[in-house]
This record gives structure tokens, sequence and C-alpha cells, in this order.
């Protein structure tokens, strides 16, 4: 297990800050890059993508095994969808364009692989 307490010290202001219904514009432009970091096991053996899209599960990894999973077809599918939250407008799970926590770090991982990336003006 891992963590990032100084990134999460940040983060609460900013958390508090937004009240209890949040919305977040970022993951509106922003590709989610967390099917290639993250899967979340379940007590039942469910896999899901993070801790806030419990409704996507994958699979069950005491029944296909976890290489199989993640390099499987709903996995791959699960990818594409993310790539494509901003040019679809969909979100993955109901806290992609709310409460979700990784959007900064899924910010700093786009900015990686697209250097040259300009979040667009306002409207």
């Amino acid at each position: 297990m891992t963590h990032n307490l100084a990134a999460f010290l940040r983060e609460v202001p900013v958390r508090l800050s937004a009240g209890p219904v949040q919305s977040n514009p970022l993951q509106r432009i922003v590709p989610c890059y967390e099917a290639w970091r993250f899967a979340v096991i379940g007590p039942d053996g469910a896999v899901v993508p993070c801790c806030y899209c419990e409704e996507e599960i994958l699979g069950y990894v005491n029944e296909e095994g976890f290489a199989h999973l993640w390099q499987g077809p709903s996995y791959q599918g699960l990818r594409r969808r993310m790539l494509a939250i901003p040019k679809s407008g969909r979100p993955i799970c109901r806290e992609c364009f709310g409460n979700c926590n990784r959007s900064a770090e899924n910010l700093r991982i786009h900015r990686r692989l697209h250097p040259f990336w300009r979040p667009p003006a306002p409207r």
C-alpha cells in the first residue's frame, strides 16, 4: 500500500472549500488514467478500476485470474472509454465529474504524456 500524504494535505483545503456537492470540470477535459495504474479487488473477488467506480465490475479475480482481467477485453474497453471522456462527455462513474479525487493526478499524467497540451479556453 502506498500513499502520498503531502499531496493529500494540499488537496484537503480545496475539497473542504467546495462544499457538499462538488463539480469537477477538470475531468471533463482530461482523460482518466486510473485503469493503467490501479485495480481494486473486493472481498468477493470483484475487480473494479478504482474505489469510486464500484459499479464498473470488470470481472472476478477468483474466476479469471488477475493477469487475464488486467489485459483482457473488459479492461481494454474501459481504458478506451476513459481516454474518450473529454470527447464523449460521458463519465465512467458517478464520481467522475463530481468528487473524483484523482483528477489532479490525471492532469499531471496528461501533461507528461502531452507536453504541448493546453486546457481549452473557458466559454
